[in-house]
């Protein structure tokens, strides 16, 4: 079912004393309150989490993508003796493990991604 827009008028967007911002209308067109100041996602109080937190998600991603490529690249008996999985003695590489790497590496950047989001904003009464 296809469903039609009503045509609105538009108030001027040209006109600054309606408290509208000049420009085509549409979703970048900002109604403001007179007195009241653009709201921008840069801030840090506007921020879901700190930056460091967001910089340390995105490091412990790169070191759990680089475990991936020691354990895919590495025999059991190559691995640095602090990995799990070192074995003495054994040809065999341990897919898994970097596979779970790997996946914990996209969960941290996945993490970071979400950090940088702006919080959600509340209705004004």
């Amino acid at each position: 079912m296809l469903y039609s827009c009503s045509q609105q008028s538009l108030p001027d967007l040209a006109d600054p004393a309606d408290g509208m911002l000049a420009g085509p209308a549409g979703p970048a067109a900002v109604h403001r309150q007179q007195g009241e100041e653009p709201v921008t996602s840069s801030s840090a109080s506007s921020r879901k989490a700190p930056v460091a937190v967001t910089a340390a998600l995105i490091v412990l991603g790169l070191l759990f993508a680089a475990a991936g490529a020691v354990y895919l690249a590495k025999t059991a008996a190559q691995l640095p003796s602090f990995f799990p999985g070192h074995q003495a003695g054994l040809a065999h590489h341990h897919t898994k493990h970097a596979l779970a790497a790997f996946a914990l590496a996209v969960v941290s950047w996945a993490g970071a991604w979400f950090s940088t989001g702006s919080r959600a904003s509340r209705p004004r009464p």
